[in-house]
């Protein structure tokens, strides 16, 4: 079997997998062949009990159609992140494909999944200055959505955790999310919070619709200190030479339904 590992090329179109124990043989040493790993359960050295019930989960894995993944999908993102691997492993898919990561989005609501994610390196890209993927720009919509209001400190944390700077879509999603009044406005304290925290981290890129929806709610929510500051924000806005396709707005990512609700 090692000669003819080493036969199997390492670069095509079709990735080349092995079923390995996880007590009898080592990850790396596969990966260093170009082949990836895929590790099965063992109580002890040498015990392959499981390995046929494994493969029959491959199996399945392969042939589940799109409205089974979003049925198991649904299932495991509806409550508290897994602890079994199994389950891990399928959030972990899911959030590779941009479908499949809205089934996630739709139903996950628990405050766990953003220390999940964030673990695992999937919100990173909300604070490098990058190409956003369509799954991150997903995850960016339901973290503010989610969260922004009644979860502040969460947020809160795993932007500390990524050095304090946002990228230009999560800062206008989160900008958006606390001006919105349905289905409640933000409570006054949140709003003062986040408007202090976004009019002092400014991106390149400002939807200046947005700082206009800000500077609504902060009138409605009768809090002037953060009025004030949106108003200094709209000013060094317009101030800043336009960019190229500023004027078509390129980087806001809302849907015309969201605005109807406000």
């Amino acid at each position: 079997m090692k000669y003819l590992t080493r036969a199997i090329p390492r670069h095509g179109d079709n990735p080349a997998y092995a079923l390995i124990g996880e007590k009898d043989d080592a990850p790396e040493r596969w990966t260093a062949l170009g082949i990836n790993p895929i590790q099965f359960p063992q109580s002890k050295h040498g015990d392959y009990s499981l390995l046929p019930s494994k493969i029959a989960d491959l199996v399945r894995h392969i042939k589940r159609r799109f409205l089974g993944w979003r049925d198991v999908i649904t299932q495991i993102a509806g409550g508290a992140p897994p602890v079994d691997a199994e389950s891990n492993g399928i959030i972990e898919y899911a959030i590779t494909d941009p479908a499949l990561t809205r089934f996630f989005t739709d139903v996950a609501e628990s405050p766990d999944w953003i220390d999940w994610l964030d673990r695992r390196d999937y919100l990173t890209a909300l604070f490098v200055d990058r190409n956003f993927s369509e799954q991150n720009m997903k995850l960016s919509n339901w973290l503010a959505n989610r969260f922004v209001k009644h979860h502040a400190d969460m947020i809160f944390a795993i932007i500390r955790r990524h050095g304090g700077k946002l990228t230009p879509h999560f800062w206008n999603h989160i900008g958006w999310q606390i001006a919105k009044t349905n289905p409640e406005p933000t409570d006054p304290s949140v709003l003062t919070r986040w408007v202090a925290f976004l009019m002092n981290n400014l991106p390149t890129q400002v939807d200046g619709f947005t700082l206009i929806l800000m500077a609504k709610a902060c009138t409605n929510a009768d809090v002037l200190p953060p009025l004030m500051m949106v108003y200094d924000a709209m000013t060094a806005v317009l101030n800043r030479p336009l960019t190229q396709g500023a004027e078509a707005r390129a980087n806001r990512e809302i849907d015309a339904s969201e605005i109807q609700q406000l």
